[in-house]
Parts: structure tokens; sequence; C-alpha cells
């Protein structure tokens, strides 16, 4: 590198870090521009980063290689992503892939000799009702097939046409296949709601009431764990610190699940909205939306939202309404590491660390981002919100069952009529939700994706609900001709990718485990090397440290509890 080269290169990360005053939590937008500027992240601009916030190399460059998005190598200009989920992988997305490897002439992993194309697998991109996905760049196309392979890159060395739609055309191309959102006659959560109802009625009963309100509707955290919001907010508001925080979790990683996207595109105003009403609960002055990094095309639908209402008076150091409350948000991009759904590993992805999961306690509520007390809930849940102050809590417990209140969006993919995003009431059964999305032959449905249990086809009468079998949204059906062990394999693959890494069961479980998947899959696999296997995931559902490591032995132990004969026949087949 020229030493002119290295003066402006220095300029640059200097003018960045002046922007985030210089503090540490500036660190993952920071590398994000470079990185989007320079296309990769070199020795030099690691070092330079680092004297800016005065942090060790080292720091810096652990950062950089924890995230799939950040690189140290040069990336070409157009960096494809296709998506490698089970959803995609059901719609025929192995054609795809090697399609692409025949045009570019490179393999997965690599770069094309002139510098323009990067070929990258993405663990999940959150298409999976349009499959198969692939993101270029920041673009993103649905329903590929090895057909349209060409005309993708074509356009891409053109660089026109695709790649500058703005506007309503470009939020077509994201929409879900089908949706009963907008069309329910049950009137759920997401019919009509005027803006700003839910946020006024929240001024007029005051904090304290406010919460007792979320907390009489028996609102649970939509992000999978279900967790009380309402008790939630009132540890947040209780806990003593002038300075608290509000985050709204929306690093959708879950294969199977694309409810969010839908709420990011469709209904964004709500989730603000339902970020405010949190806010003046609790008594936060500050909002962080953390948006994962395979979303960034919707950066600009919900920028405009946050300036729509700053405009409004809705938003800003002071609220229109009400004294002495002053509500600001802002955007954090991901980078690309399923991990950081779990709380703990956002905050500290959110204050540029690597993204792995603390320990508890404390929790969040307590000593949160920058050590503060913080509100982490996701994106549904502060989307339900609004509905629930505007209508009344009697009004959101009226769907639903007595523990588990309220609708729910479902996600819906894999081998049925009509995938797409649906809002049901909790307590609907495995087979009227088939009914409705048209999977009525499906031999199994995993609940609540890579990390949900797999339901066989005896077992359909089962309710979804948190007394039953809870979900954060996922639901994948698979037909009666799908090899389970392929399944169970693609589960694997993502878990071990997707593992932080920071404790061992996890991060040597995974490994075990998908070992003896595919040996499964060769027919090489002995019972008794199975029942260690099996004893393994138990154990790892009780050692590993956060929720990743946890859940990940799921699919495996419910695959091969469920359809033994399956497995055991293609052992013996093989042997």
């Amino acid at each position: 590198m020229l030493e002119t080269e290295r003066l402006s290169l220095s300029k640059e990360i200097e003018d960045l870090a002046a922007h985030y005053k210089f503090q540490r939590d500036g660190l993952l937008p920071i590398l994000q521009a470079i990185k989007s500027c320079h296309n990769h992240i070199s020795d030099f601009a690691m070092q330079e980063v680092a004297r800016m916030l005065n942090i060790h190399p080292v720091e810096v460059y652990g950062v950089v290689s924890f995230y799939s998005f950040l690189s140290t190598k040069p990336q070409g200009n157009f960096v494809i992503r296709l998506c490698r989920t089970i959803s995609c992988d059901l719609a025929g997305k192995d054609k795809v892939a090697r399609q692409l490897e025949n045009e570019l002439g490179i393999k997965f992993g690599e770069t094309t000799k002139d510098g323009r194309f990067s070929l990258h697998w993405a663990s999940c991109l959150g298409l999976c009702d349009q499959g198969p996905a692939m993101l270029v760049n920041d673009y993103v196309f649905t329903k590929v097939t090895s057909e349209k392979v060409y005309d993708i890159l074509e356009c891409c060395r053109r660089s026109f046409g695709l790649f500058s739609v703005e506007g309503d055309n470009r939020i077509k191309c994201f929409s879900s296949i089908q949706s009963n959102i907008k069309t329910n006659d049950q009137k759920g959560a997401f019919s009509s709601l005027e803006t700003n109802q839910g946020v006024e009625k929240a001024f007029k009963l005051g904090p304290e009431k406010t919460i007792e309100k979320i907390k009489e509707s028996g609102l649970k955290g939509r992000g999978g764990a279900g967790f009380p919001t309402g008790l939630k907010w009132d540890f947040a508001a209780q806990a003593e610190d002038t300075e608290k925080y509000v985050i709204c979790n929306a690093d959708e990683g879950e294969p199977g699940t694309f409810k969010d996207r839908i709420l990011l595109s469709d209904y964004p105003d709500l989730v603000v909205e339902g970020m405010i009403i949190a806010g003046y609960a609790i008594g936060a002055s500050h909002g962080i939306i953390y948006l994962r990094g395979e979303y960034s095309y919707l950066l600009p639908i919900i920028q405009g939202v946050l300036n729509k209402r700053r405009e409004s008076g809705f938003l800003g150091d002071a609220i229109k309404g009400v004294d002495k409350f002053g509500f600001n948000i802002e955007i954090r991009l991901g980078s690309g590491a399923y991990v950081c759904g779990e709380e703990t590993a956002l905050i500290e992805s959110l204050e540029g660390q690597r993204g792995e999961p603390r320990n508890r306690p404390p929790f969040p509520v307590i000593s949160g981002f920058n050590g503060h007390p913080t509100v982490v809930n996701n994106v549904e849940t502060f989307a339900m919100v609004s509905h629930i102050l505007a209508k009344g809590p009697e009004w959101f417990k009226k769907k639903g069952t007595e523990k588990s209140t309220g609708t729910k969006l479902f996600s819906v993919s894999g081998d049925c009529v009509r995938p797409g995003i649906y809002e049901l009431p909790w307590g609907i059964t495995i087979a009227e939700l088939l009914g409705i999305v048209g999977g009525e032959d499906a031999k199994a449905v995993q609940i609540s994706g890579a990390s949900g249990r797999c339901v066989p086809r005896s077992q359909f009468g089962h309710t979804i609900a948190y007394e039953d079998i809870p979900t954060g949204g996922s639901t994948i059906v698979f037909g009666p001709e799908t090899d389970m062990i392929n399944v169970m394999t693609n589960f694997l693959e993502f878990f071990r990718e997707e593992s932080c890494g920071q404790c061992t069961p996890c991060r040597l479980g995974n490994v075990k485990l998908l070992e003896g998947a595919r040996m499964l899959q060769d027919g090489v696999c002995s019972i008794k090397y199975l029942r260690e296997l099996q004893g393994l995931g138990k154990t790892m559902q009780i050692a590993s440290k956060c929720g990743l490591g946890q859940t990940s032995p799921n699919a495996f132990l419910s695959i091969t509890e469920h359809f033994t004969d399956e497995i055991l026949g293609k052992t013996r087949r093989n042997k």
C-alpha cells in the first residue's frame, strides 16, 4: 500500500471513529463501513482502528474473524450468498449451486481471478417461502433456477437494471408468497390500527399502568424463549439507573423463520411504536434496532419510518404529548452470526465484541448494553404491544389459550401448497395448521426451526402452545419422500458453522453429531454408536452455555427417535 493510500485510509478511519465518539461500541459499524468501501479489512486498517479506539489490534482481528460478512481477504465487487437451509434445499438449491460454480469457474468460498465475484454459502436468508434464495450484495433473488443463474450474473456484469431498483418495486421482491395477515377474517393483532393509538393510550395511563396492561395481557416474548414481556419491563423499570435502553432483536436467523422480515417491510411503524411504548414504560431514552446483515435491504424502509416519526414529533429528544420524555432510535446492522439472536450475544455485538453469550446473572434488565438496564424484545413482540394497549388486554386474551394468550405469526415453508406467513391463535393443532397451508400429506413437521423438534405424523394432534409444543414461529413441512437423515444433516451443518465455539459441549458436540449423521447417510453407523450419540445430545442440552448448544441436538434426537425404521433401514441397505 502506497503512503498516500495509507494516509487516506487512516483519515477515513479517523472520521468513522469520530462519528462514534471513539467508543468501543462503534467498532462493528466502523468495520462494516471499511469492508463496504474496500471489499476487505486489511492488516493496516485493523491496526488503525485499534489505535483510534485505544484497543489492541488482536481484539479487532477477533471481531473481524468472528462475523461471516467481514473479511481480511479481498472479496469481489459482487458477493453472492446462496441460502443452504433445508427449505431452499427442498426447493432445489443444489442445482443452482452447481450452475453458479460452472458459470463463475470457482468453488464456494472463492473469488474469481478478475476480482468481480465472490461465492459463498449463507446459513439462512430468511426467504424460506421463496427458495432457492440468493443474496447478491444487498439485493435479493428468489425462486432462483439453474437457468436463471446466467441472466443474474450478466446483470451483475452490466451493473445496471435490477441493482438500481428502489421503492415499491424493490419491496415486491421479498414479500411473502401467501399471507393471511391483511385478509385475516379473525381480525387479529395485525388488523387495522390508527398510527399512535397505542402510544397515546400509554401516555394517558402512565408508565406503571402501561406495564400492568402488558402483564394483564399475558404477552410472552415472541422470539421463542417465551418470557413474560410485562415482567421483563417491570424489572427494567425498577432498576436504579438514569440511563436505560430498549433493543429490538431483529436478528432473525433461525432456519425456516421469516416473520420478522414481513413485519419490518409491511408493518415497521408498529414495531417502532412498540419500542417507544417500552421506552416510556421503563424510563429509557435510547432505542436500538439490531437488524441482521442479511436484511440490509430493509434499512431504507425502516429508516424512512424513523424519519417520518421525527418529523411528526413522535420520535426525538422531546416526544409530542408527554412532558420530560424523549426517545431516539438508531439502527445497527449485524454481520452474519446466528448466535447474535441470543440477547446477551446481541448486546456483546453492539458493544463491539465477538457475539459470544454472557454468563447470567446479571440479566440484561439489570446490566445490559454498556452496563445499563436493557430490555431486549423480538420484532413481533413490539408489534403486538400497540394493539394490546389500544384494544385492551381482554381483547388480546380472547385468542389463544390460558397460558398462551393472543395470536402468533407462523412462518411456513417446505412441502406444502401455500407457504408463507400466517397469523393464527395459539393452541391450534399441527393438523389444523397443515390443513390451512396445504400440507395434509406431510410425514413430519419441524416446529420452531432447526433448534426445534421434529414432530412425526402420529403426533399431529398436538397443539402449538407454550404448554405443549412452543415455537418461535418456524414451521417446516416435510413430505412423504423427504429423506429425514438429509434433514438432520442439514441442520447439524448449520449448527457446526454457527456455534460461537465458546463452550466445549456445543463446539465439539455438534461436530460429533454431524459426523454421526454422515455415518448414517453412508450406512456405517452401528446402533450402539447411535445410542452413544443420543446420549451426547442429551448431555449437550444440559451442559451447553446458551440456547444454541442446548437446542442444537433437538432435531437429531427427535428424528432418530421417531424415524428409527427409516434410519436403520438405510443403514442395513448400505452395509
